[in-house]
């Protein structure tokens, strides 16, 4: 009961700032174009030569599974730098909820977020012959990849001016799917510092043990990468 009125603040948050809206809003309209506008051009690209949609099915489901967490994160990213402009986090560390449980519930919003998001994409959006384990493991790791994206804005951008250059910056990560899915090895070796490409990974790779060594060292990735700036983060809350 103590984390209703942040949650409540948050809501508000969002609702007193257009552009926060708009990217959860983009996140549904992604998932709709994804599903549906395929099939409509698909008749009229094939006027034109051969062409086929399946050949591109794991790119159009890739691309969505990228792009949700990324704007998730943006989202609170934003709302957790407004929260330290304001010195929100002080507040709450004088209250029960304290320092540590105020970050951890500006987090969990975000991965429960992304979580329940990529659940949806994966029923609306044709994921190929991905198990249904495989695609609980994704939507897990859509999750922490939301997370990265808030801690990443809240631990190096000081202001939300340099925020939003930071968030402009993360879209250069649309590269790994891409590369995935369009390049292949060994170049897109090139991009597995980028967690996305973990994530794409685990959807194109085939074969039982290729998947799990791509989930083996993506998880791990994902954590390490969570930790490092989690700290960097409590570090900056501290200066």
């Amino acid at each position: 009961m103590q984390f209703i009125p942040l949650l409540l603040q948050d809501f508000r948050q969002m609702r007193r700032d257009p552009m926060l809206l708009m990217c959860i809003v983009g996140a549904f309209l992604l998932m709709i174009a994804a599903r549906f506008v395929p099939s409509v051009l698909e008749p009229l690209l094939a006027r034109y030569g051969e062409f086929s949609i399946d050949d591109y099915e794991l790119l159009l489901f890739n691309l969505p599974i990228f792009l949700i967490p990324l704007l998730i994160g943006m989202v609170c990213g934003f709302m957790m730098l407004d929260d330290r402009d304001e010195r929100i986090v002080m507040i709450y560390a004088v209250t029960p909820i304290g320092k540590s449980g105020y970050i951890w519930m500006k987090l969990l919003l975000p991965f429960a977020a992304a979580v329940m998001l990529s659940v949806t994409a994966c029923v609306v959006i044709p994921s190929g012959s991905a198990s249904p384990l495989i695609l609980a493991y994704i939507c897990l790791l859509s999750g922490i990849q939301a997370v990265l994206g808030s801690l990443f804005l809240a631990a190096f951008a000081s202001n939300k001016v340099e925020g939003l250059a930071y968030a402009k910056g993360l879209g250069i990560c649309i590269a790994a799917p891409l590369a995935v899915s369009l390049i292949g090895p060994p170049y897109e070796l090139l991009l597995a510092p980028m967690p996305a490409y973990w994530v794409s990974k685990l959807i194109v790779v085939q074969g039982a043990w290729h998947q799990l060594l791509a989930a083996i060292i993506g998880g791990v990735y994902h954590v390490i990468l969570a930790y490092w700036l989690y700290r960097k983060y409590v570090r900056k809350l501290e200066l």
